[in-house]
């Protein structure tokens, strides 16, 4: 266990949770998992696919909306478990199931979808050698950037 802003637990399996103040993450091992926080519920199914939570996709679609966007990036991430060629497409799956979620909601937003795959992860795969759950979880995400007009 790791104390400090949050407690983690580890398992030899892969599979771990972390509890902050932020929320908990669950990881099966398996590339699938859980997020949860006081108003957002993801499920991430290890395949490229999730469910989340409605009321997270449908208050970023009232972003989009409100403040007339004209374009965006939605860029799709994974962690390091199998092959660089798995992990590029696992990347992309991500990032088109968020851009569909924001059509399907009415954005007219430009969105573009891409991969990165298993590169830029935000949190250690491993730790002095060893799996690093909490971490793996964290580098499963999809990031969306708006770019700045003047």
């Amino acid at each position: 266990m790791i104390s400090g802003n949050g407690s983690a637990y580890l398992y030899g399996d892969g599979s771990g949770t972390f509890t902050g103040p932020d929320g908990s993450v669950q990881n099966f091992g398996d590339r699938s998992g859980n997020y949860t926080s006081e108003t957002i519920t993801v499920q991430n199914f290890g395949d490229g696919t999730a469910l989340v939570d409605d009321e997270m996709i449908d208050a970023v679609a009232q972003v989009f909306t409100t403040l007339d966007i004209a374009e965006a990036q939605v860029s799709g991430r994974t962690d390091a478990i199998g092959s660089d060629a798995e992990n590029q497409v696992l990347s992309e799956q991500r990032a088109e199931s968020v851009v569909d979620g924001l059509q399907d909601r009415g954005v007219t937003t430009s969105l573009t979808a891409e991969g990165f795959g298993e590169s830029r992860p935000v949190a250690a795969n491993e730790i002095d050698g060893v799996d690093n759950p909490a971490g793996r979880q964290l580098n499963r995400r999809v990031e969306i950037f708006i770019p700045a007009v003047l």
